[in-house]
């Protein structure tokens, strides 16, 4: 499916490149209770639109929030499956607009966390640096507090029948229930402390595998097969899986006989732009124009 055409039902004014330091923690306070209380695996109720990674594309957030009513109506909820910093050019402008969406309407915006809300990804990989240009004096106390925030991001979202997950699936987890066991609040989930956290985040599926084996992101990392996600989607009476992550050469891919569905949001690895929509109809992929 391809969203052309759609309108600008959404009409966002670009953020300033500087919003002033006072503003921006009381911005990131905000947000931090807001989403302090929420469980590691919330639930949303469709219709809903699902957006990928977006590491500073602005660009393409104004164009996914722009196709929301004409593609699922007035009542859509949108959900963004983290990776919001790092890489691209507009990372502060990125998650300022997310902020204050989330801000504005927490029954229709919603945010789990990505394996770059980390506090070594987002140092190593761009938003530090970015928050050191636009804030040379105070980027320390900025950043000390949004990791703070990153850190209070639940980790997966229940969509009617669809499990939305930045990663893929952790080793040893079989129900919906044992995610509300998940441990909040980690600036930074070791791969060999917070073990299941961590591969939430970081995992990938892979077609020419069984069960579980390590992965080519690092220690920690895991790819896992069919098998596990049939396993896990028969256990919980599931549709599907959704997650971003990686990624595609289309725009979006599909994994384990279309039980997974990777979208991707971010223009900059030269690849077409998607989100995916989840309705009565079921779930499928949306090419941004």
């Amino acid at each position: 499916m391809r969203a052309s055409d759609a309108g600008a039902m959404y009409k966002p004014v670009l953020p300033p490149s500087l919003v002033g330091e006072n503003e921006l923690l009381e911005l990131i306070d905000d947000m931090i209770e807001s989403i302090v209380t929420l469980p590691p695996l919330i639930t949303v109720e469709p219709p809903a639109l699902v957006v990928g990674d977006l590491h500073g594309d602005y660009l393409s957030l104004i164009k996914a929030l722009s196709v929301v009513g004409k593609l699922c109506g007035p009542d859509c909820r949108v959900v963004f499956l983290g990776d919001y910093v790092d890489r691209g050019p507009h990372q502060h402008e990125v998650i300022v607009e997310l902020m204050r969406l989330r801000l504005s309407d927490p029954d229709k915006y919603f945010m789990i966390r990505g394996n770059h809300e980390t506090w070594s990804i987002s140092f190593r990989y761009g938003f530090r640096k970015t928050l050191t240009k636009i804030y040379p004096h105070t980027w320390g106390a900025i950043y000390d507090r949004f990791l703070r925030m990153f850190a209070g991001l639940p980790y997966a979202v229940l969509i009617g029948d669809y499990l939305g997950i930045h990663g893929g699936l952790p080793k040893g987890v079989s129900r919906l229930t044992d995610f509300m066991n998940l441990r909040k609040g980690l600036v930074e989930p070791l791969p060999d402390g917070n073990e299941v956290e961590y591969q939430i985040l970081w995992n990938d599926p892979s077609d020419q595998i069984k069960g579980f084996i390590p992965g080519h992101r690092g220690p920690g990392s895991y790819l896992f097969g069919p098998d596990v996600t049939k396993a896990f989607v028969e256990e919980n009476s599931l549709k599907g899986i959704i997650r971003s992550h990686e990624p595609a050469s289309k725009g979006f891919a599909y994994y384990h006989g279309g039980l997974i569905l990777n979208v991707f949001t971010c223009r900059y690895y030269g690849y077409p732009t998607s989100v995916a929509l989840i309705d009565e109809n079921g779930v499928k992929p949306v090419l941004l124009e």
